[in-house]
């Protein structure tokens, strides 16, 4: 799972057994094992109809919340045992504030048809969820297909983070690939191409 918060922050990955029913649960794994956040994940995909369109269409949806130290300070105690730290029976220690409780039971009401309606806004559907605590919403944030690998990047990574010898044992038929594994691009670089570096 890779985990990108935006400009001027690290793009982080982390690997998750791809174990459970559903992605929601390989989600929660994830932040429970990883993350180690309070977190509830719902996901839904739908297929429709477009008026006048008799071509199925796909729409998927989804809403992520989480229980967040107040200031940014961790409030928690320290998650003990199997790792299932916001349920009180394995974790006597967590106390489940009651606004997280009252927000993970309110996802719970989420249907699938709500979460993948295309006359339902992200707006509508929060203020219609939690309208009762208040609802703030921010601008949206264009999502689009791109990775931030580049040449350069891994060029530069190879030339200072390995030795010629390292460099060398790399290379298959004369020439180093390195596959980005965000976005499956391959780059080539021949190792005799960098400084000597012992």
């Amino acid at each position: 799972m890779t985990i990108d918060q935006g400009p001027n922050t690290e793009r982080y990955q982390g690997i998750v057994a791809l174990e459970g029913n559903s992605l929601e649960e390989v989600a929660h794994t994830y932040f429970m094992q990883s993350e180690q956040i309070p977190t509830m994940v719902r996901i839904a995909v739908a297929e429709f109809q477009q008026k006048g369109d008799h071509r199925p269409h796909w729409r998927a949806g989804g809403v992520l919340i989480q229980h967040l130290p107040e200031h940014g300070l961790h409030t928690m105690a320290d998650l003990p045992g199997d790792g299932n730290f916001d349920n009180p029976d394995t974790n006597p220690d967590f106390e489940e504030a009651d606004g997280w409780s009252e927000a993970k039971a309110l996802l719970t009401t989420l249907e699938d048809v709500e979460l993948a309606d295309p006359d339902l806004s992200p707006e509508r559907l929060l203020f219609r969820l939690y309208h009762e605590t208040g609802v703030r919403v921010f601008s949206p944030l264009p999502m689009v297909e791109r990775c931030t690998c580049s040449a350069d990047r891994i060029e530069d990574m190879l030339a200072t983070n390995f030795t010629d010898e390292d460099r060398e044992a790399m290379a298959v038929d004369g020439e180093i690939e390195v596959v980005c594994e965000f976005c499956s691009t391959a780059y080539h670089f021949n190792p005799n191409q960098f400084g000597t570096k012992h």
